[in-house]
C-alpha cells in the first residue's frame, strides 16, 4: 500500500468544544493536503479563542470605566487619575499594573484568571491537533521508510519533533488555566463545621454557565463582599454570608435586599474546586469551578 492509499484510510475527527468540530486526514492524497487541513484546523481554533479574548478584554475595560465613573462621582480625584493612568497603560502595552482600591485589584485578578482559562483551553485544543497531526505523519514516515525514501522520512520526522516540542510548551500554558486540584476543604481541620467558608473564599472566583450558556462569575472579597461579572459589561456588587450548612454561603444583591431577586446559595465540594450554585430565580442548580487564585 503506497502513502496515498494508506492516508486514504485515515479518519481523524476532533471535537474541541461548542461549534468547533474538524475532520482531517480522510482521503488525503498527499502530505500537502494533510498539512493544509491541519493548518486550517489550528487557524480556526486560534480565531475562536482570539474572539473570546477580545470579548473578555472589552468587558474588563468597561467594568474598569464604570469603577472610574464611581470615583469621579465620589470626587476622588487622586484615585481617579491613578485608575485612568493604569487603564491607558493597559490599552497601550497590556500592562495591568498594581495598587488602587480593592475593586480595581479584583478586576485585575478576575481578568487574569479568565485570560489564563481561555489561553489554557486554546493550548489544550492545539495540543490535540498537534498530536493527531503527528500520528498521521508517523504513519507516513513508516511508509516512506519502507519505500526506502529515507530523506523524505527524515524530513517528516523533523516536523514531528517540532510539533512534539511545541506541545511541551503548550502544556505549560495549559497548566496555568486555573484547574489545578486543591487539597480538600478543611483538610487541616477535624470536621466540616469548623471550616470557615468566609476565610476560604476570600480572593477566589467562581465561574459557571448562566441559563443561556453565557459564562458569569462571582469574585469574593473580604467582609462578606462579592463582585458579579456578567454579559453586557456588567460589574455588580453582591454580599454573602455563611449558612448553617457546612461549606455553604448565601449570596444576595444588597440593593434588592436579602429576600430580593438575585438570591443564591453556593456549596463547595470536598475537593475545594468544584462548587454548586442554586439560584432561587430561576429555580436552577448549576455546577462550576472555583479558581486557584483571586
Amino acid at each position: 500500500m503506497n502513502n496515498a492509499a494508506a492516508l486514504s484510510f485515515l479518519l481523524i475527527s476532533l471535537i474541541l468544544g461548542p461549534g468547533v468540530a474538524v475532520t482531517f486526514g480522510q482521503e488525503d492524497s498527499s502530505f500537502a493536503d494533510l498539512t493544509a487541513k491541519y493548518e486550517a484546523a489550528v487557524a480556526r481554533v486560534k480565531k475562536q479563542y482570539g474572539e473570546e479574548k477580545n470579548t473578555l478584554t472589552n468587558r474588563f475595560l468597561n467594568a474598569w470605566l464604570k469603577a472610574e465613573e464611581e470615583l469621579q462621582q465620589a470626587g476622588n480625584l487622586e484615585e481617579l487619575l491613578a485608575a485612568k493612568k493604569a487603564r491607558e497603560s493597559f490599552m497601550e502595552n497590556g500592562t495591568l499594573g498594581s495598587g488602587g482600591s480593592e475593586k480595581f485589584s479584583t478586576l485585575r485578578e478576575v481578568y487574569m484568571e479568565s485570560l489564563r482559562r481561555i489561553e489554557g483551553d486554546e493550548a489544550k485544543a492545539i495540543q490535540r491537533f498537534n498530536s493527531t497531526y503527528c500520528t498521521a505523519l508517523e504513519k507516513m514516515a513508516v511508509a516512506l521508510t519502507k519505500a526506502n525514501k529515507i530523506d523524505e522520512a527524515i524530513a517528516i520526522k523533523k516536523i514531528i519533533d517540532q510539533k512534539t516540542e511545541q506541545n511541551k510548551a503548550l502544556q505549560m500554558v495549559a497548566a496555568e488555566d486555573g484547574q489545578t486540584a486543591k487539597p480538600p476543604i478543611g483538610s487541616t481541620r477535624k470536621k466540616d463545621d469548623d471550616f470557615e467558608m468566609e476565610t476560604f473564599l476570600v480572593g477566589k472566583t467562581f465561574g459557571f454557565p448562566r441559563q443561556d450558556g453565557v459564562e458569569v462569575y462571582y469574585s469574593f472579597q473580604e467582609d462578606g463582599k462579592a463582585l458579579w461579572l456578567g454579559p453586557g459589561n456588567q460589574a455588580i456588587e453582591r454580599a454573602y454570608k455563611t449558612t448553617k450548612k457546612p461549606r455553604q454561603i448565601f449570596i444576595w444583591w444588597p440593593e434588592r435586599g436579602i429576600d430580593g431577586i438575585g438570591r443564591a446559595t453556593l456549596t463547595v465540594e470536598q475537593d475545594g474546586v468544584t462548587a454548586e450554585i442554586y439560584e432561587f430565580s430561576p429555580d436552577r442548580t448549576t455546577k462550576g469551578k472555583l479558581s486557584k487564585s483571586i
